[in-house]
Parts: C-alpha cells; structure tokens; sequence
C-alpha cells in the first residue's frame, strides 16, 4: 500500500528575538503525523512544493523519512529550493514535475543587532559548519564533489529538470505528464457537437479505468464506504481492507466526492473532500468521563421520568373507571329501590323513611 506525505510551504517555524513565533510552518511532528496515518504503508510518496526554511528541522525530516526503511519516492513540483532539496535527496526515486524551480545555495544567517567582533566570528565559524554540512551531505547524494559544490552554492544555482538529473539530484527526468484537455468532436449531417472533459470528469474516467485493470488482474476493484446519511463512497484506488488518508479519490454515484462525511466504519471520523480528494481527515471528539456519565444519568432519570407518567397516566384512567362505576352504582340503585314516609299515628312523632324495594 502506497503512502503519501505532503510538505507545503515554508519547512520549520521562524521566531524573533523575543522567541515569540512569527510564522508557522511545516514541523517534523506533521510529517509524523502524516505517516501514522498510513499504518500499513509498505512505501511512500513525498510531495514537494517548498522554497526552504530552517536546516535543522529540514535535516529531520530527511532523517526520519529514511529511516522508515521503506521505498520512497520523492516528487518536486512548482518549488524545491534551500533546504526543501535536502528533503527530496531522501528518495530513492526522486523526480521534479516539469517546470519546477529547483535551486540550491549556502546558508543564510541573520545576526543579532549590535555584535561584536568575536560574537562576530563565532557566528561566521557556525554559518560556515552548516555550509560544510551541506556540501557534504550533497557531495555523498549526487555526482558532484566538494570542490565542484562549492562555487554552485554559493552562486545560489537554478537547475532545470534535465540539469537537476545530470548533476544526480533527480534519479530520473520528468515521468509525470501534465493536465491534458481532450475533445470529443462528432461532424454529420445532423449534429455538431463538441465536448471537452472538466477536471472532475477527467479524474473520475482515470478512476474508472484504474478499477477495469484491477478487475482485470483479479485484484479487489475497490473500496466502497458508506457514510452517517447511508451514502456509498467509492475508493477506485483502494483495496478492501486499505484506510483512506489525506490525497485518496473518492466519489459518489460516480461524481467527485465533495465535502464532509461522517464515516461509521471508520470510528466515526470525518472525512473532508474537495474535488473528490480527501484533504482532511478530524477524529471524532472524545468526551470527558464525567460529561459522559452526567449524559447517562440524563437518560436514566427520563426513562424514569417516561415510566412515571405512565404509571400516572393509567392511575388517571383507573380512577376515572371507577368514577364512573359509582355513578353507575347510584343509577342502578335508585331505578330498584324508592324511598316512602310513614307516619305513627298522631303522636305527631318524625317521620321515618322507608326503603321500599321495587
């Protein structure tokens, strides 16, 4: 399974004097980050589009990627300047995209204010140990020397692709073609019609084509995905069983995927599309145990609460049934018997009631 690492911009992050940051960039944590995400990557494809930035941090990166031990491939596009070229010495295929600003220098520097003159030399005797770092480091990865090195770095050298693979910094020239239009043209008597394939077609035709030569391998055609709302993502360049990362092609009902989606299968992550590319990935919150248990007491306290408006529900009933049996009672009870007076003689005694029944 291949992987793929994207480094973007400037590489490493620039403080002041106050060491209070001033611009971030690309860390070797991010690179990290985006190698965990591919945990069974077998090999690597590392994209760069960068003009340079800090040695130190750069000098990282290239060691951690070569010591995955794992085949990689580095591909240079639009920038590789400075430091950046040290990153993309890490490949062991390493490759520019045709016009590519491939350059290579010393070391810059900036010194404090107001040093004086053996602040001074201390300065230049360290500028000068990161300047022979890498003239060495390039001197070991490409077919130049030391001595030829020397005047290309300090002249701050621009090579061209043909140049860059002549001199060993690229180990092939240009094997990525650039975007392509193509036109459908249809001419009779009838109709005249012309197409041309967006971008989004374009990428969905090479899906397709990508699944019929798996098909026709006997591998696994693709990797489908469904989301929250019941949608099936699929992956033409993956295999069952293969975890979607940063870059991968998706679409849906044969479009580009576009947006967010929630994914169940995969833990209930995020996944974000642009023009059917996945260009984030953001890991479902985790709640704290105390908000999670004070969620759980909720529901327990409504099911109690829905229990007990029920038992009150047929309590109501209940009563209302038994109302109404009184009131059936006392119906029944004056349709049998009536009441009479009697009187006992003319003692002028009380009158007493007599229940008569019917």
């Amino acid at each position: 399974m291949m992987g793929k690492i994207y480094i973007n911009g400037l590489i490493g992050s620039i403080y002041n004097d106050k060491n209070e940051l001033e611009q971030k960039g690309v860390e070797l944590i991010d690179v990290i980050q985006q190698v965990k995400n591919h945990p069974f990557a077998t090999s690597f494809e590392v994209y760069i589009n960068s003009k340079g930035g800090v040695v130190d941090t750069g000098f990282d990166i290239h060691d951690y990627i070569v010591g995955l031990q794992l085949p990689i491939t580095t591909i240079a596009e639009t920038n590789c300047a400075s430091i950046a070229t040290v990153i993309f010495m890490a490949g062991h295929k390493r490759t520019m995209v045709t016009g590519t600003k491939f350059m290579i220098h010393s070391p810059l520097g900036k010194p404090n204010d107001f040093m004086n003159s053996d602040a001074l030399e201390n300065f230049t005797a360290q500028l000068k140990k990161v300047e022979k770092r890498i003239s060495d480091f390039y001197a070991q990865t490409t077919r130049l020397t030391t001595n030829e090195l020397k005047p290309l770095l300090k002249a701050e050298t621009w090579l061209d692709n043909a140049q860059a693979f002549d001199l060993g910094f690229s180990t092939e020239q240009e094997v990525y073609v650039e975007e392509f239009q193509a036109v459908a043209y249809l001419n009779n008597n009838n109709n005249d019609m012309s197409t041309e394939i967006s971008k989004e077609t374009k990428t969905w035709l090479e899906n397709q084509f990508l699944s019929l030569g798996k098909m026709f391998k006997g591998q696994i055609v693709n990797l489908d995905l469904q989301d929250a709302n019941g949608l099936t993502l699929t992956f033409a360049e993956l295999a069952e069983g293969d975890i979607p990362k940063v870059g991968d092609m998706a679409t849906v009902e044969g479009v580009p995927a576009e947006g967010n989606y929630i994914m169940p299968q995969l833990g209930g992550i995020t996944v974000t599309f642009v023009a059917g590319a996945i260009t984030e990935i953001v890991e479902p919150v985790v709640e704290d145990e105390a908000i999670t248990a004070l969620k759980a007491e909720n529901e327990t306290l409504k099911k109690q609460l829905s229990i007990a408006s029920a038992e009150r529900g047929t309590a109501v009933k209940n009563l209302a049934t038994a109302e109404q049996a009184f009131v059936n009672f006392k119906s029944e009870i004056g349709s049998k018997f009536q009441f009479v007076d009697k009187k006992e003689g003319d003692t002028g005694a009380p009158t007493k009631r007599t229940l008569l029944k019917k």
